[in-house]
């Protein structure tokens, strides 16, 4: 029986409920720890931690506060980083950036700048990182397009990250690291759908002029084969050099006239070509052209 002023007990029960997961009741026992000692520093860095796991970020955020006014520039900034980003205080981040040494461009307002590649992790995509742009000191937006066949499409999804990196890599000649981080929340949705675009290897002037053709589209266009993509005819067994790519539009799109723009940017592109996936997508009306990639599909194995 523990008695309810035992503070060695109240640490014990919450290592126990936090190893089982039982994260409220971890939490239960670390605040009845801050209610004995309300300066304890230890249960309230662990208890902020556990806020930070469960995105309460409005209680995680008063626990780093009061953590950082009381400690050195160190972690307790980073945790108030990422609890005062999920709830738009800038000016909190701001600040601990500045204690962190971390110069920035503009003064004041959300954090927005160009801080080099990076990769997120979501519990949702079979442990596949995601490549991404890291937009601040804990956020990044997506830049890969995940594809037809992801879990969910996150190309160009804001996301909050948990600023420990999962993986750090050296990268290039000069060494430069590589993290992938976990993914705590989405701030700002992406709102794309995807498809693929495969067949015949176009030149690369033909892959411009369709980017362009499409930018009304707000389309973007990554190439995801290599050199040695090859498909062969099933009727004369010839093999033809391949392109395989993704593509992402806003989820708004009207696929009719996006599948017409198509046609018209790809009619001088060596055959075949499709787009199956939005083919699929255009209903009964364009039964006739989902049946026409349908059987390119088939007969080029694509």
């Amino acid at each position: 029986h523990l008695e309810p002023d035992d503070p060695v007990g109240a640490w014990l029960l919450a290592t126990s409920h936090e190893r089982a997961g039982r994260l409220e009741a971890a939490a239960i026992e670390l605040r009845r720890l801050l209610e004995l000692d309300p300066g304890a520093e230890l249960p309230m860095t662990r208890l902020c931690e556990l806020e930070l796991r469960r995105h309460r970020w409005t209680d995680a955020l008063e626990l780093a506060d009061a953590l950082v006014r009381r400690r050195e520039p160190g972690p307790s900034d980073w945790d108030r980083m990422t609890a005062a980003t999920a709830l738009g205080r800038w000016e909190l981040v701001r600040d601990s950036c500045a204690r962190l040494g971390i110069e920035l461009d503009e003064p004041a307002g959300p954090i927005d700048e160009d801080w080099g590649s990076c990769r997120i992790e979501f519990e949702d995509d079979a442990g596949r990182p995601r490549w991404a742009r890291r937009t601040g000191p804990v956020t990044a937006r997506v830049s890969e397009i995940c594809g037809p066949g992801a879990a969910r499409e996150r190309h160009r999804e804001l996301v909050l990250f948990d600023p420990a990196p999962v993986t750090r890599e050296l990268e290039g000649p000069a060494g430069r690291a590589l993290c992938t981080y976990r993914s705590l929340a989405v701030l700002e949705p992406g709102a794309r759908r995807s498809f693929t675009l495969d067949g015949a290897a176009p030149d690369e002037a033909r892959v411009q002029a369709l980017a362009s053709a499409l930018r009304r589209f707000d389309l973007t266009l990554q190439r995801r084969s290599g050199d040695g993509y090859t498909f062969q005819d099933s009727e004369d067994d010839a093999t033809h050099k391949g392109a395989y790519f993704f593509c992402s539009v806003p989820a708004s799109t009207e696929l009719a006239a996006l599948h017409a723009a198509l046609r018209d940017a790809t009619v001088d592109w060596p055959s075949p070509t499709v787009w199956i996936e939005l083919a699929e997508a255009l209903g009964d009306a364009h039964a006739e052209e989902r049946q026409r990639q349908r059987a390119l599909v088939q007969r080029y194995g694509l």
